[in-house]
């Protein structure tokens, strides 16, 4: 496999060689799992450098923080973690190309690791607690996609990811195999991105967050016929909508003094709602306790 040593390599450089192909953190954005850039703006990137991260104070402490995650998760399995320092490309196609957290070494006293597989990916993430909550179960779409990219371009078999919450709280995800066909699918993309539009710098077309970064130009443009029906169309969906959302909170306020102290309404013994107390943990927000009004 082709790769190229970024060890000792200063961030810009570090950057610059990122312009040269798609990346895992790129796939996400192609695949169109990740809500915080588009095509388009991937595409300023790649061809001229714009919005690049090298100042954002949370990749920083990121980097920073890796460290100290990877020394947890070879305590934990009782592995190697080792930095990798090279930029690895496909071996096949030079445009695909990842830059890996972690190596993962297992050893004859490793545990709960993937037995037979060989070495494998360590992805670190960090985050708050308010980004955490929003994970959910598993891990976020655009991470599954850098895992899966990783995958494809090393080769190898298996990644797991782990995560510090607001560098305290510590987790893991995985492991995670190669999907082959998710990762044909984003092969199949990628190709297309890189040879139709990065390699020719001809932009793709615009998406609604693009629309949105644009400057205002003060000057006003006809509406078609299409466009005002659609306008009217959205003011009268505006005006039920708000009347809905009048009703429905008359209607709760209505069953929650008639339940009182009672968590659940029964009709011949059926349940018809519920107004049970729930509690969140600490972990994934701020402690509480309420109670919510379900209806069945």
């Amino acid at each position: 496999m082709k790769s190229i040593s970024t060890k000792g390599m200063s961030r810009t450089d570090w950057l610059t060689n990122r312009r040269s192909g798609i990346g895992g953190s790129d796939i996400g954005v192609l695949l169109d799992v990740n809500k915080y850039k588009t095509p388009l703006q991937l595409f300023n990137e790649k061809t001229m450098g714009l919005h690049d991260d090298s100042e954002n104070p949370a990749t920083e402490f990121g980097l920073r923080l890796e460290g100290v995650v990877a020394k947890k998760f070879s305590e934990v399995h009782k592995c190697k973690v080792l930095e990798d320092f090279k930029t690895r490309f496909h071996p096949e196609t030079d445009f695909f190309l990842c830059n890996i957290d972690r190596m993962v070494r297992p050893t004859k006293d490793s545990v709960d690791l993937p037995v037979g597989k060989g070495q494998g990916i360590l992805s670190i993430k960090t985050a708050s607690q308010y980004s955490r909550k929003n994970w959910g179960e598993s891990i976020p779409p655009s991470y599954y996609a850098q895992i899966q990219w990783e995958l494809f371009v090393t080769g190898l078999e298996w990644e797991m990811l782990a995560l510090l919450v607001d560098g305290r709280y510590y987790e893991e995800f995985g492991p995670f195999f190669r999907n082959e066909e998710f990762i044909e699918h984003a092969r199949k993309v990628g190709f297309q991105f890189w040879t139709e539009h990065a390699q020719v710098e001809i932009p793709p077309a615009p998406q609604l967050m693009d629309i949105e970064a644009m400057e205002t130009v003060v000057a006003p443009i006809e509406v078609t016929t299409d466009i005002l029906s659609q306008v009217r169309e959205l003011k009268a969906q505006q005006v039920i909508k708000s009347q809905a959302e009048s009703e429905e909170k008359k209607l709760k306020e209505a069953l929650k003094l008639f339940m009182g102290e009672y968590d659940t309404l029964t009709r011949d013994g059926e349940v018809v709602a519920t107004y049970r107390r729930i509690s969140k943990k600490e972990f994934v927000s701020p402690a509480r306790s309420y109670r919510e009004l379900r209806i069945k």
